[in-house]
């Protein structure tokens, strides 16, 4: 649960009961439920590692992933296939001159309300100013599924992710909204987001003991991969920026409402 429901609602109980037992469960009259659980604090921390840019180091390119899961599942979509895929990027990336910095970013306490991205973005305010692109990788790895991008940013960042997709010959549903997940917290300072995916019906397991590795198949990764360090390349890479860094004012408003119904952190 988001600290910030505790601190709005108090400790509120909450139990997870797997399909099938909650369908055997409507047959019976009455059914007693004993629940124990503990708050305690815990520290966490963010795991981050950077190839410096070498004509204009002070732009940064993130490529963000959450290393947490929700406790006592295997978490193999959401969201060890996601680091996987950084990593790869990361390894894929190495000898490659770059002119702007690529960070690689891989959080904690996304599954607890976005914690560590949050935490990164207020220690890094000024930096940020700096910051080009988020390329998020969020649930990864179904092994039957399709690959989806969510766009918080300008139309021409749509248009050049669209561009890129289409050269490559990877086949994408893209749309412009927010997605919630780490790169929420960068829009909120006003840095531009592209978040890769597999939709898949695998997702429907996510968050659930069924999230495990079986579910994953290496081709899963291939086509998100080849576009995600595709983008980071031709970004880190190009002369000049090939498209407007800036949220357009209608996802700017979408950003503001996520975080003040889910949160209820809005300044």
């Amino acid at each position: 649960m988001p600290y910030e429901w505790r601190e709005r609602f108090g400790s509120l109980p909450a139990v997870y009961v797997r399909y099938r037992d909650a369908v055997e469960l409507l047959g019976a009259r009455r059914v007693r439920l004993a629940l124990a659980q503990e708050y305690r604090d815990a520290e966490s921390f963010n795991v981050i590692a950077e190839r410096r840019g070498s004509k204009y180091p002070d732009e940064v390119v993130y490529v963000t992933a959450h290393l947490d899961s929700v406790y006592g599942v295997p978490g193999a979509i959401d969201n060890a296939g996601g680091v996987a895929l950084a990593l790869a990027v990361a390894r894929a990336l190495r000898g490659v001159e770059l002119k702007r910095t690529v960070r690689f970013a891989i959080f904690s306490g996304e599954e607890l309300g976005l914690r560590g991205s949050l935490a990164h973005v207020e220690q890094n305010k000024d930096s940020l100013k700096n910051a080009v692109l988020v390329v998020n990788l969020d649930v990864h790895g179904a092994a039957l599924g399709s690959t989806s991008v969510i766009v918080t940013g300008s139309k021409s960042l749509r248009h050049s992710v669209e561009y890129l997709a289409r050269r490559l010959g990877v086949k994408v549903d893209v749309s412009e909204d927010v997605m919630s997940s780490d790169s929420a917290s960068f829009a909120r300072s006003s840095v531009p987001s592209v978040n890769i995916f597999r939709s898949s019906g695998a997702n429907s397991g996510m968050h659930t003991v069924q999230d495990s590795r079986e579910l994953l198949h290496p081709l899963a990764f291939e086509l998100p991969g080849l576009l995600a360090l595709e983008l980071v390349r031709e970004v880190a890479c190009a002369e000049e920026v090939p498209f407007d860094r800036e949220i357009p004012e209608e996802l700017r408003k979408k950003v503001d409402e996520y975080f003040k119904k889910r949160l209820g952190i809005l300044e």
